[in-house]
């Protein structure tokens, strides 16, 4: 969880609109939306920092698997 935890950091640092990857996030939490919507929503929000976005990627896949 290291990995999420220093993505989560450099977006906050890096992404003026943090709070809305904030709020996808919450939603997809709170009301269980498709992670593919989820999925559009982010790269929509981080295709100006593609850096982030390829840590996003890895994130997930990661995830995936636990």
């Amino acid at each position: 969880m290291e990995q999420a935890h220093n993505f989560v950091k450099k977006t906050k640092e890096r992404l003026e609109n943090y709070s809305e990857l904030k709020y996808i996030f919450s939603m997809f939490k709170r009301e269980h939306n498709n992670s593919n919507e989820v999925y559009g929503k982010v790269i929509l929000l981080l295709k100006d920092h593609l850096n982030l976005l390829e840590e996003f990627k890895v994130l997930l896949e990661q995830l995936s698997y636990c």
